[in-house]
């Protein structure tokens, strides 16, 4: 059984929503701001909701934002003062508290007594209490059993019936068919088992479908940590033989070849080895731009090793930062042979250092946890990468013009300023990053 605490609604401008609620004589808009994308049915759906809610004077607008620049877009749109009436907090994700903490939220105790009974009859008292931090309440909380998904193994289906197998049905049967297909592969990429990693989260992991073959299914894990049995009982999730059957089958994979050998091994030299020989100081005029890559990655090596590449949204594990920038660097390597209109150089670079400014963005604890940091939250990875640049080129003979063009990679990389680019790509080697 999975308890969730999912902390789903909070407010900058619940000033707003609350006149509204309390009077019908016209008709205010509700701007909710969640992740994802609109499901087919959304127009459907929102009319419905719409039709119901106008009896109390409102209407319900729903804008969703992608799942890879949530955390970038709302962090944004709360340090602007953009206009929105709620927002989605996941609570397995970034806090509420984290919020509170950056003064994004605002205490709406008075107007849960006046006009939320409905909330405080139907939410249980010790969900409730959730949602206070000292006397103030700042977000409504929604508690649920999820009992029907328990997580997924992603499969392939385009491998599978290219290789004639069948879609596994068991976790066993998912390692006897990745590992057939693997052994009649042809492509460049092998395709590995792919999972999550991050602060070590087994509710969140694919690992979750073990436990349903697990005789003590059903129970949870609360905080990474603490195993709840059906019953209430609660223990160490690291002591307890469930923990070890995950781990046996994740080591089981990994030993069979399954999971990419780098996920544990990547190196800085690999990603220096790379930079090097793409090296270009037109025939001694300039200093090579790798150089100054390299100059900054050696500055840096210890905490590039270290930090996370996300608060959670990839990679967000101690060591992120550098397999997530040396797959990338592998695949824009791999892509100068395709495109030989790319400046190799300035790819390789530009993509080693696209995402430096999570260095400041994140602070990554020793366990893998990353938080954002007060200049993360202000700046974002973008600006601070690109600041860095300059920093290193004073006193230095590079390219400025090509230097510029690197900047403008790591400020571009994101796509489109929609999804938190600070200018959308302009040169190949920028859409190609």
């Amino acid at each position: 059984m999975k308890r969730i605490l999912a902390l789903v609604l909070a407010s900058m401008m619940l000033m707003g929503l609350i006149p509204a609620l309390a009077s019908a004589e016209s008709l205010s808009t509700v701007k909710y701001v969640v992740p994802g994308s609109a499901p087919a049915a959304y127009d459907t759906v929102i009319a419905k909701v719409n039709e119901q809610l106008a009896s109390e004077g409102i209407q319900l607008e729903v804008q969703y934002i992608p799942w890879d620049v949530w955390d970038q877009k709302i962090n944004l749109m709360l340090s602007t003062g953009e206009a929105f009436d709620l927002f989605h907090v996941m609570q397995d994700r970034v806090s509420y508290a984290t919020y509170y903490s950056r003064g994004g939220l605002m205490d709406i105790s008075s107007y849960i007594k006046e006009y939320g009974s409905a909330i405080t009859s139907t939410i249980p008292e010790n969900v409730m209490e959730a949602a206070y931090i000292g006397e103030g309440c700042y977000i409504v909380p929604a508690n649920w059993i999820e009992l029907g998904v328990e997580g997924t193994f992603q499969t392939n289906k385009y491998l599978l019936d290219k290789y004639g197998k069948e879609v596994p049905a068991t976790p066993a049967e998912m390692l006897d068919t990745l590992e057939a297909i693997i052994s009649e592969y042809d492509g460049a990429e092998t395709p590995y088992l792919t999972f999550r990693g991050g602060t070590y989260d087994p509710t969140s992991l694919h690992s979750t479908v073990l436990h349903s073959t697990y005789d003590s299914f059903p129970f949870t894990v609360k905080e990474s940590i603490i195993k709840v049995d059906q019953d209430g009982t609660i223990s160490s999730w690291f002591e307890s033989e469930e923990f070890k059957k995950d781990c046996e089958f994740m080591h089981e994979a990994y030993t069979r070849g399954l999971i990419d050998p780098d996920v544990l091994s990547i190196t800085q030299e690999q990603i220096s080895d790379l930079i090097k020989s793409s090296g270009n100081d037109y025939n001694g005029k300039y200093e090579p731009l790798s150089s100054l890559t390299l100059e900054i990655l050696e500055k840096y090596k210890s905490a590039y090793l270290s930090s996370s590449a996300a608060v959670s949204m990839h990679h967000n594990l101690r060591g992120g930062l550098i397999y997530h920038s040396y797959r990338m660097i592998k695949a824009a390597d791999a892509l100068c042979g395709v495109y030989s209109i790319l400046d190799r150089e300035l790819l390789l670079c530009g993509t080693a250092l696209h995402d430096i400014g999570k260095l400041w963005e994140y602070k990554t604890s020793a366990a893998g946890d990353a938080q954002f940091t007060a200049s993360g939250v202000l700046f974002g990875h973008l600006y601070l990468g690109a600041s860095l640049i300059k920093k290193f080129t004073d006193g230095h003979n590079y390219n400025m013009e090509k230097v510029q063009l690197l900047i403008h990679m790591i400020l571009s990389h994101h796509g489109s300023q929609e999804w938190g680019a600070v200018v959308c790509p302009s040169i190949p080697e920028a859409f190609a990053l």
